[in-house]
């Protein structure tokens, strides 16, 4: 999972990346539940450190699910709406207003 969201990973034209980070993301949301479920009723203790991971895990989940639309689009993966002649780095054009 840390490969697939380095910069590089974001950026990529694969299709496959960035449905193998929604996928592992879905996952590791899955296993949350999963663990919540026996701290509260098979061992009857909660984990502080844990839950901490929880909450950083579910706020990734939020970020690639909330992110997911645009870069599977073919848009995104086409680079429309980029303007990279501006001294080497990405801009987003801005529409003319009619």
């Amino acid at each position: 999972m840390i490969a697939l969201c380095l910069p590089v990973a974001w950026r990529s034209n694969d299709r496959r990346i960035h449905l193998a980070r929604l996928a592992l993301s879905i996952t590791g949301v899955g296993m949350i539940l999963y663990l919540i479920i026996a701290e509260l009723f098979i061992i009857k203790a909660i984990c502080l450190w844990c839950s901490s991971v929880h909450i950083v895990t579910f706020i990734l989940f939020v970020i690639i699910v909330t992110a997911s639309p645009l870069v599977l689009s073919t848009d995104y993966s086409s680079g429309a709406g980029y303007d990279e002649s501006y001294e080497g780095r990405s801009r987003i054009r801005r529409r003319a207003t009619p």
